[in-house]
């Protein structure tokens, strides 16, 4: 994809001085709802909803990179959407983040293009049986 692609699909979701340091903000990118986190001067999208209680991460504590959900304490990084600890076992989807001439930008790729997509599932699919999940953790 060329640079003029990438541009191009990219959302402003405000100014830069909107968005509190250490702390994450929810945005809505296409019907999406989106967690911006200003770590420095560093801006990090993550989907804003928990892959396991569905809260939303923006109203998450926000310590060392990582944001824990309010709800059961499950931390995900947040530059990278990877889990790092229970409750949750599945990854939320993350996504690229700029700043241009003082506005933050958020990418559309990927799921945000489709608003019936929830931690990188379509609504209504089922989420992975935790027993499974335990089994095949033993068995690989």
């Amino acid at each position: 994809m060329s640079e003029m692609e990438q541009k191009q699909k990219m959302v402003d979701v405000g100014a830069v001085e909107s968005f509190p340091a250490g702390r994450g903000k929810r945005v809505m990118v296409n019907g999406n709802a989106v967690a911006v986190f200003r770590l420095g001067e560093k801006f990090h999208a993550l989907e804003d909803c928990c892959s396991h209680a569905m809260a939303p991460l923006s109203n998450g504590k926000v310590q060392d990179g990582a944001v824990a959900c309010p709800r059961h304490g499950a931390h995900f990084d947040i530059a990278t959407g990877e889990v790092l600890s229970l409750q949750a076992v599945a990854n939320v989807v993350s996504f690229p983040a700029e700043v241009r001439e003082g506005r933050v930008l958020v990418s559309t790729q990927g799921w945000l293009a489709d608003p019936m997509w929830v931690s990188g599932r379509r609504l209504g699919e089922r989420e992975p049986d935790s027993t499974q999940l335990e089994l095949e953790a033993v068995e690989g």
